[in-house]
């Protein structure tokens, strides 16, 4: 059986405990991309941290869409409805990143590397420079976090994904795309509203671009500490 714990990256002591950083075999789906689909990537936009690239090296990606809380109320057909549409849309985004990188979604929420919830992502706060008895909430309509945990002796991550159940169809599409493309690695933004990871919202619903795909796999090139031994995890 298994044996896991929550850990703080910012921790120096958990740091310390970590093997270096090394790079993973390439995911065969990146691997066979032309090596000229796209010459141009925003890779120094992705960061990366004393724990390296957010890069998953057990594949296929485990994708868990959680429900749970929204499928309470369905005598009300049109929220049935709005619940399938976001649903059905969310699953969309996940078919199209899953031909770059293996992605299968699974029933079995204890299990799930990534969890996708039909809900409003936590409010932002910060006090006002100029008067420190007024605090400005930021609300977002999606939002991506992790945190790491030692499994078997090894690092690994889980992305939690909110997507807010009040946007359309178009924005839900696009804010799957989003917050999925950091979900799987991409830990930044693109400068340019084509692309998925645009930093922005917008009124154009961008596909995922070559520029998207050619990040990934320039991430997906580069070292982690994720997927390695732990030295002292006791």
């Amino acid at each position: 059986m298994s044996k896991s714990s929550t850990l703080s990256a910012q921790e120096n002591e958990f740091i310390n405990s970590l093997s270096s950083p090394q790079i993973h075999p390439l995911p065969i789906t990146l691997k066979e991309l032309n090596d000229e689909i796209s010459l141009d990537s925003y890779l120094e936009k992705v960061k990366s941290n004393s724990i390296g690239y957010l890069v998953w090296s057990r594949l296929p990606v485990k994708i868990y869409i959680d429900e749970e809380n929204h499928t309470n109320n369905y005598r009300i057909s049109i929220e049935q409805l709005r619940v399938n549409q976001w649903i059905s849309t969310v699953k969309k985004a996940i078919f199209e990143w899953s031909a770059y990188l293996p992605i299968v979604e699974i029933s079995n929420i204890e299990l799930a590397e990534i969890v996708i919830s039909r809900a409003e992502p936590p409010l932002n706060t910060e006090n006002n420079s100029s008067n420190k008895n007024i605090t400005t909430i930021k609300a977002k309509t999606a939002q991506t976090s992790y945190k790491f945990h030692i499994c078997n002796n090894i690092l690994l991550h889980q992305m939690m994904i909110h997507i807010s159940s009040n946007l359309g169809e178009i924005s839900t599409l696009s804010a799957a795309r989003h917050e999925i493309g950091h979900g799987i690695g991409i830990w930044g933004h693109s400068t340019d509203e084509k692309d998925a990871l645009y930093y922005s919202s917008n009124k154009f619903l961008a596909p995922i671009s070559l520029k998207d795909i050619n990040t990934l796999r320039q991430v997906y090139k580069r070292p982690t500490r994720i997927g390695w031994k732990v030295f002292n995890s006791e």
